[in-house]
């Protein structure tokens, strides 16, 4: 049901239209210099190969993702320890640069081992030489301190530490490959070996996996032992019973009440401080390890364990399986930028670092926020589209786990509930968004009778209608949030709370969206529900909306108000309720130096002099949030601004040169990723979303009807989208520079130059 819009106020002042179009002309010319450059540039490097090659094709609708096409090497990435990680579904390491043998941090829920490290020492056991391969906690101590070994003095300096020493590192999905070598000259005996290893983690037990290849280059033999080294304060396990104290029962194994963690191999021959190898001249041998994490009230593992590589093979085996899994049922993308599909491509990997399949979560799959192992409904919110289109029932779970758990408290839902407080008032407009695409991916309503408690969903979402009306209402109808800015957005800087404009224009959203639903299922409420957007929507025209500055202002108690620059307020782009001159005046403020920086938004406008936050990225200042431009660049398609919409996709998509995954909130002025926050984020696939609605202009409609309205850009060349899938059917769109063609089910639709519409009827 739709709401008649408000009319036009009175023009704003000429600054933010003489903005509008000057950004416009930039824009153009921006486009026309960067046209076959961008393309070609990428080209020559290398980093990102056209995106018709190596692809595994499974027919002509599917194009199968595989670990090697999102392979990166370890000296690209603006990533440091300990953002490097490998997931498999079950858990996630952090891989060590500047070893070849180290990594930290395993999380296998209940464990979560911050603060663990483990490498591989390496003893000739004929010269007595110790080989150390720690040097990345050799170098934390040389920066902090300055006591112990400089690694660049190491293998030189009397009485430094000998090292192993790095060479390249290719991190991929699946594994985490790193080469090596050792060259010395101990008296008159050349020690001298490469080392390659692979680091991997397991589908299906709480362990990590560590393949080491070691190649003697001497015309002698060489015998090694490989001393395993573990680090850790405590071992603790989630709510653990018992004592975390470590003890060293062996040389193989670390251990408290709560927790022992191991090291077995396949490679029968152990000594007193690890296990030997024996490498003839010249030849090369092969061992494999893995670290297991067991109970503290189960038995330790056998150190013989010939099952190790058979493992390691189906570990691998299960990421490339899911990788196919989810490029068997989301579409597709091919185009002449190769930068784009790379992205692409990224996006989907980062979501699926956040699908955990573990039997002992609140819900199975559990999709996460990313690597903290939380679900938050805001977070899911922003790839709720293509999770409806991946698996469909999971995100019907999302919704009935965030209310079940949330119970309008608590926003951040653990694997094993919610236990602490803190609620974002995102949370019934994420849940719609998460409703919506389950709706209009299935065709079915029955999300809305899931019971929960004492309730059903839609019950559910009416208290939640309730709760901003009565609880957060004003006589007036504006919602006002109270004092506590946490309840909208993070910020560091005060003032962003109170009657905030973007919660009130999304409110009113939110009341039209239960009036629909109310009139489909015959509840009388759909009365009130109007009657509250219309008074919502009517106040905060009137009271919020700045005319000269062409923006909403925040309003306090007191009557006063101002307006705070962020970001968050072009979440009402494409919503209904901004008039077309109010879009107008919010989109001619995404200009250069503004809101836009080299690699997308900032989160606060430059020009914010009160709360612009260098640091805090996400919604302070310095960064963005990685849902919110892509989400931005999809409206800003919606609302006619293609343009726009391409130059803020193309700039945020410059991160794939630097990132394996898309990080939770990068700087905006350089690709860099804070360490208090997680390298990759579930709003990633947001990105995917903004392709599908922006770029290829999908529209589907509620009665299942798909009305195509594509916005070409000379970039983009040759564009396909393949197995668009909803409601059982699957969609194939083609664009070139003279139009577009549109298949279902493999059949064709139709074709149409471009500007025009293509409305593809419900399937019978």
């Amino acid at each position: 049901m739709a709401l008649p819009r408000t009319k036009p106020t009175a023009s704003p002042a000429p600054v933010w239209m003489r903005r509008q179009l000057g950004m416009c002309l930039l824009i153009h010319l921006a486009l026309l210099l960067t046209i076959g450059t961008t393309t070609s540039a990428d080209a020559k490097s290398g980093v990102h190969p056209p995106s018709s090659n190596g692809l595994v094709r499974d027919d002509q609708a599917k194009l199968v993702l595989t670990p090697e096409m999102l392979a990166m090497p370890r000296e690209q990435m603006n990533l440091e320890d300990p953002q490097v990680i490998l997931f498999n579904g079950r858990g996630f390491v952090h891989v060590k640069e500047n070893s070849l043998t180290g990594f930290g941090w395993p999380v296998f829920p209940p464990v979560d081992l911050r603060g663990y490290d483990f490498h591989f020492n390496f003893l000739d056991n004929a010269s007595g030489t110790f080989i150390r391969d720690d040097v990345p906690a050799m170098w934390k101590q040389w920066k902090e301190t300055g006591t112990g070994s400089d690694p660049l003095g190491s293998n030189l300096r009397p009485g430094f530490a000998m090292v192993l020493v790095t060479q390249d590192e290719v991190w991929q999905p699946d594994v985490d490959s790193r080469t090596g070598t050792y060259h010395k000259k101990h008296g008159d005996r050349w020690v001298s070996f490469a080392i390659r290893t692979w680091t991997a983690v397991s589908a299906t037990e709480d362990e990590v996996f560590l393949k080491i290849e070691l190649r003697n280059r001497t015309k002698l033999p060489l015998t090694l032992t490989l001393v395993p080294e573990q680090v850790a304060a405590q071992l603790a396990v989630f709510d653990g019973k018992g004592a975390s104290k470590v003890a060293r029962p062996d040389p193989f194994t670390i251990a408290s009440e709560q927790l022992a963690v191991r090291v077995c191999s396949a490679h029968a021959t152990r000594v007193e401080k690890g296990f030997e190898v024996t490498l003839p001249a010249g030849e090369t041998q092969i061992l494999v390890f893995a670290v297991k994490m067991v109970a503290g009230s189960k038995p330790l593992p056998d150190l013989h364990d010939l099952g190790i590589a058979a493992r390691m093979d189906t570990a691998q085996a299960k990421v490339r399986d899911r990788l196919r899994w989810a490029s068997g049922r989301v579409a597709s993308l091919q185009t002449d930028c190769p930068q784009l599909d790379d992205f692409y491509r990224r996006c989907l990997q980062t979501v699926l670092m956040c699908r955990w399949e573990r039997t002992n979560f609140v819900a199975n799959p559990f999709w996460s926020v990313g690597t903290w192992v939380f679900t938050i409904t805001w977070d899911t919110s922003f790839a709720s589209d293509l999770i409806a289109m991946l698996d469909p029932e999971s995100l019907k779970l999302a919704v009935v786990t965030g209310l079940r758990e949330v119970k309008m408290e608590k926003t951040y839902v653990g694997w094993y509930g919610a236990r602490w407080g803190g609620l974002y008032m995102q949370e019934p407009f994420a849940l719609q968004t998460m409703v919506e695409a389950y709706v209009t991916q299935t065709g079915r309503d029955d999300v809305f009778n899931e019971r929960i408690g004492d309730a059903t969903v839609y019950e559910w979402l009416k208290r939640w209608a309730a709760r901003l009306h009565d609880h957060y209402g004003r006589p007036d109808g504006l919602i006002d949030i109270g004092p506590s800015a946490e309840e909208s957005i993070e910020l560091r800087t005060d003032g962003y709370n109170h009657i905030i404009p973007v919660v009130n224009g999304l409110a009113v959203k939110y009341y039209r969206w239960m009036a629909r639903w109310a009139k489909h299922f015959n509840d009388p409420d759909v009365v009130k529900f109007v009657s509250w957007a219309e008074q919502t929507h009517r106040e905060m025209q009137a009271k919020l909306w700045n005319v000269e500055e062409g923006w909403f202002d925040n309003l306090y108690p007191d009557g006063t108000r101002e307006p705070v620059w962020t970001y968050h307020l072009f979440d009402l782009l494409g919503t209904g309720v901004l008039s077309a001159e109010q879009e107008g005046a919010l989109v001619s403020h995404i200009r250069e130096g503004e809101f836009l920086g080299r690699y997308g938004f900032y989160s606060i406008a430059r020009r914010d002099l009160v709360r612009w936050d260098r640091i805090d990225s996400d919604w302070g200042g310095g960064g963005q949030y990685a849902g919110m431009p892509l989400r931005i660049a999809r409206n800003l398609y919606r609302i006619g601004q293609p343009l726009l919409g391409w130059d803020v996709l193309r700039r945020f998509s410059r991160y794939v040169e630097f990132f394996p995954y898309i990080p939770q909130n990068p700087r905006t002025d350089r690709a860099s990723q804070d360490h208090s926050s997680m390298p990759t984020e579930i709003s990633a696939g947001a990105g995917l979303e903004a392709v599908w609605f922006g770029v290829f202009g999908l529209q589907p409609q509620v009665d299942g009807s798909l009305r195509v309205q594509p916005a070409w850009n000379p970039e983009l060349g040759t564009a396909r989208l393949r197995n668009f899938r909803m409601r059982g059917h699957t969609y194939d769109v083609t664009l070139t520079p003279t139009g577009f063609e549109v298949s279902r089910d493999g059949q064709l639709v139709g074709t149409r130059p471009h500007g025009n519409v293509l409305q593809v009827p419900a399937a019978q």
